[in-house]
């Protein structure tokens, strides 16, 4: 039985973190905290992450 092989591209878009943070304002999130790396060192200019802690608002 011979192999099938299937590819698929996918776009990869950076966004900034201001960006983000209008997002989930828009769709009704509070940002409580801002994180650089799952370790919750603080998000700095070095950070290769940056991770949410947020709140849906009611």
């Amino acid at each position: 039985m011979p192999i099938k092989r299937r590819f698929n591209t996918s776009k990869v878009r950076y966004t900034h973190p201001s960006e983000i943070e209008l997002l989930l304002k828009l769709t009704g999130f509070k940002v409580i905290d801002r994180f650089g790396d799952s370790d919750r060192r603080p998000f700095d200019s070095k950070s290769e992450w940056v991770l949410y802690l947020t709140r849906k608002l009611k």
